[in-house]
């Protein structure tokens, strides 16, 4: 699931015991990775931009079973009651039989779907380019409502707590974060920046929130934002250089953390929840990826490498080269389960470290 949970917290809270870097496996395809993985009992789930959603062994990192759906790049999977999810650029959202790769239903939205959809109570819900918010019945692939959020919508994945769906939307000037009932599809509250300047023929796209400590945060180019989870009020919002290129954020023990780079140095912050004040950094080399957390260890890429570092400390504890950080930055995020830390990059290989 992306960034782990319905909350998108990114902490792996059950992440078993601490992985050391070394190569379990390696599981190559034809293209490469934006995606994060999908984790379940033995079995892991991958979309490359091939056009290809793989199902991929955890031990031995083999093939189980392939589906070309086609178009596939940014939506990472989810999965529920024996089916995983995931949606393609060809307007499609596709639910797939978990043991036998066969599709059950694909449902056609208006637009390309970058989102990575999110499933409660047998209900999957996710953005599309057409700027809706939509909800899908997970058996039967029915529409249960849209709720029109807006142009940039479809680059927001959402995110569920407290009977609510969560996702934000944006334009040229303001990026704005909704709260949308889970039952009625009517919507809550509506959270809109006030007083972020706008920057000319640069689209405003607002990151997918993560909730957490009871706030909504969620990102813009050079604010991040903490909006109270009851009230859609903003609790605080930190600045940073209008440079700072932001991936997501991950809440973890009471504290934010995201990646952000600026110019030939990439940084991992983290903030306090409550305040927003910086109470840690990491430094590291180039464009970063914002950390997935496990066992007080944040795991994240960067231009130096797939890094591990204890949070406690700000120390690292290793780093891992793959052939695909020469390509250039990378889009998944991992998932850390049992041990084994999982990821997926640009030179078209899934990796398994333990």
């Amino acid at each position: 699931m992306y960034l782990a949970d319905l909350q998108h917290s990114g902490a792996y809270v059950a992440g078993g015991g601490q992985p050391v870097g070394e190569l379990k496996w390696t599981f190559a395809t034809g293209g490469e990775f934006m995606a994060s993985p999908a984790i379940a009992p033995g079995v892991g789930y991958f979309a490359s931009s091939d056009g290809n959603l793989y199902a991929v062994d955890l031990e031995a990192g083999e093939e189980k079973w392939r589906l070309e759906i086609g178009h596939l790049s940014w939506s990472s999977p989810a999965v529920a009651a024996g089916l995983v999810v995931v949606g393609s650029q060809d307007t499609n959202l596709y639910a797939v039989d978990l043991q036998t790769g066969q599709v059950r239903w694909a449902f056609k939205s208006g637009g390309t779907i970058r989102s990575s959809p999110a499933i409660s109570d047998a209900i999957v819900y996710f953005t599309s380019d057409d700027g809706y918010l939509y909800a899908v019945d997970l058996q039967t692939g029915q529409e249960k409502w849209r709720f029109n959020a807006g142009s940039e919508a479809g680059a927001s994945s959402p995110a569920i707590a407290d009977g609510a769906v969560y996702v934000g939307t944006g334009d040229h000037t303001h990026i704005s974060l909704y709260a949308v009932d889970l039952r009625t599809g009517l919507e809550r509250w509506k959270f809109t920046e006030s007083d972020a300047p706008a920057v000319a023929d640069v689209p405003n796209h607002p990151g997918s929130p993560s909730l957490g400590e009871g706030l909504a945060v969620i990102r813009r180019r050079d604010y991040l934002y903490a909006i109270d989870l009851e009230t859609g009020q903003e609790r605080w919002k930190f600045k940073t250089k209008p440079t700072y290129k932001y991936s997501a954020q991950a809440i973890y023990n009471g504290v934010v953390y995201f990646g952000a780079t600026d110019g030939s140095v990439g940084i991992v912050f983290g903030l306090d929840a409550q305040t927003g004040d910086e109470v840690w950094r990491f430094e590291t080399a180039g464009e970063v990826i914002s950390p997935s957390i496990a066992g007080g260890v944040a795991y994240f890429w960067s231009d130096a490498g797939f890094q591990a570092v204890d949070i406690s400390t700000g120390k690292e504890l290793w780093n891992f080269q793959a052939v695909g950080q020469a390509l250039g930055s990378f889009g998944s995020f991992p998932a850390i389960v049992d041990g084994v830390v999982y990821f997926a990059s640009k030179d078209g290989s899934v990796y398994a470290l333990k």
